[in-house]
């Protein structure tokens, strides 16, 4: 089934409020003691993170998305239930992460969401919904129309004065081997443009993070390839990809081709990485950093 128009602004819609109810739900948990658990197969202290709310905003969002699932025929990838492959059989498919940034919910710190995106077969995201819990903010992008903030359009940030580059990172690229290599790296190329050093930001999960980078210009997020499966999935990467690629604003893997985000194996992103940038001059840094440190 092909999506026109109309139907893409009726699923923003029903995304947008299946993302505003788990939201609340997450904020109403967050003030009383739940259960976490320990999910198998993670490598991270991130990806191994997973509560009761993890598991009850994805049904929140399930039961919100139904009906138009089951009259558009979509599929469905959602982080907290097992890959059934509707993803490669519809037209088109919900891709959910019913909190990203598990991690910093359990530590009771800003930085997690509420996300959705719809992803057509081909590895392409139409929708993307990211909605910040904390700061109860959503952002959305639906494809051809535009990128929003709370309703207003984002445009691209252009930088006044800014005195640092902005890198936003997961916390696991602290503990990395050549995080001190990055860090001074990326400090040497902003100092040669003309800027003080640079700023880390590192307490939140993959879809803020990268939201967060389309306001912080000049800013840099990624995470490099490497064999151990892991470097986050799908679901923490579609929405967002939808918003760059609204907004012209390089996102791609770390080789400069675009983000497979229907991938025919497991959904983890680690065999190319992911990178996204203020500009594609910051973007072709970070790539010719990354082969002088591989």
């Amino acid at each position: 089934m092909e999506l026109n128009d109309t139907d893409l602004d009726h699923l923003t819609a029903t995304a947008m409020t299946a993302a505003a109810l788990a939201a609340s739900h997450i904020q109403a948990e967050s003030e009383r003691k739940f259960e976490v658990f320990h999910k198998e197969g993670g490598n991270t202290e991130a990806s191994q993170a997973l509560t009761e709310v993890d598991l009850a905003s994805e049904k929140i969002i399930l039961e919100a998305l139904r009906p138009d699932t089951e009259n558009y025929e979509l599929g469905v990838l959602t982080e907290e239930t097992e890959d059934d492959s509707s993803r490669h059989q519809a037209d088109y498919f919900w891709c959910i992460d019913p909190i990203d940034g598990t991690l910093p919910f359990i530590k009771g710190e800003p930085g997690y969401s509420v996300v959705i995106a719809l992803v057509s077969r081909e590895g392409v995201a139409q929708i993307g919904v990211v909605w910040d819990v904390v700061a109860n903010v959503p952002y959305h992008a639906r494809r051809g129309l535009g990128a929003f903030r709370a309703g207003d359009s984002i445009e691209p940030a252009v930088p006044g004065s800014p005195e640092t580059l902005s890198w936003f990172m997961d916390r696991s690229m602290v503990a990395q081997d050549n995080y001190g290599d990055w860090l001074s790296a990326l400090t040497a190329l902003a100092q040669s443009k003309g800027l003080k050093g640079v700023e880390v930001i590192n307490h939140a999960g993959a879809a803020l993070n990268a939201s967060w980078a389309t306001a912080n210009a000049p800013a840099v997020y990624f995470k490099c390839p490497k064999e151990k499966e892991g470097g986050g999935s799908v679901w923490d990467f579609a929405a967002t990809s939808c918003f760059y690629e609204t907004l012209g604003l390089p996102v791609s893997d770390m080789f400069g081709k675009r983000l497979n985000l229907n991938p025919a194996g497991p959904t983890f992103m680690n065999r190319s990485g992911v990178l996204y940038a203020s500009s594609p001059e910051w973007a072709n840094e970070v790539r010719k950093i990354y082969g002088e440190l591989r």
